[in-house]
């Protein structure tokens, strides 16, 4: 019986190892299989770049250069020989913060108390806008704790009601009940004091 079972664990082991085997085969096959990745590998090996213009592009095309930047290719622009991408970066930087400057401030004391009453205005605007926003929301909170009170309250009141009929239904039942008991009492007193007869 030992046997038998250690077959059978080694059966599985076996199966298992050969499912988790065939299905690396399938994963690399498909990642193989295709074409234009092989080549595209081969192609970097053998040292050949996108430089190469391929038959269906036009040959006055502009085509990077392959100069081992990011990508492997140069992180100049083409178009420009002249600028940098840092000093292009630069220079937009540059020219933002100056006209962030421009319209922020200037030198003209007129200018500056004009741009500054334009522009209270329209915080002016927008701080009665959320006060109105903020009112109408809490109005509507009122509104719904109104509302809410007042079920409340109706519910509590039939509830009270409602506990009021079952109390006096309970103390009917029981003064029944307590009626039943002493006529029941009473009938057997008068048996036991009559003897049984």
């Amino acid at each position: 019986m030992n046997r038998l079972t250690a077959f059978l664990k080694k059966i599985r082991a076996v199966q298992i190892l050969t499912v988790f085997l065939a299905g690396i085969l399938v994963l690399v096959s498909t990642a193989c299989s295709r074409p234009d990745v092989t080549a595209g590998k081969t192609d970097v090996v053998a040292g050949r770049t996108s430089d190469k213009i391929r038959e269906e592009v036009p040959s006055g095309a502009v085509t990077s250069e392959y100069k081992g930047g990011m990508n492997n290719y140069s992180d100049v622009d083409p178009r420009n020989q002249k600028v940098t991408s840092a000093e292009a970066k630069a220079q937009l930087l540059k020219e933002q913060a100056q006209h962030r400057i421009d319209t922020k401030s200037s030198n003209n004391v007129g200018e500056n108390v004009r741009r500054v009453a334009d522009d209270a205005t329209d915080k002016l605007d927008q701080v009665g806008e959320k006060l109105n926003e903020n009112a109408r929301t809490a109005q509507r909170k009122a509104d719904d704790f109104g509302d809410k009170t007042k079920k409340g309250f109706a519910n509590l009141k039939e509830n009270t009601r409602e506990g009021l009929k079952g109390a006096k239904d309970i103390v009917k039942e029981a003064t029944e009940g307590a009626k039943e008991r002493a006529a029941e009492g009473t009938e057997s007193l008068r048996y036991n004091t009559s003897g049984g007869q």
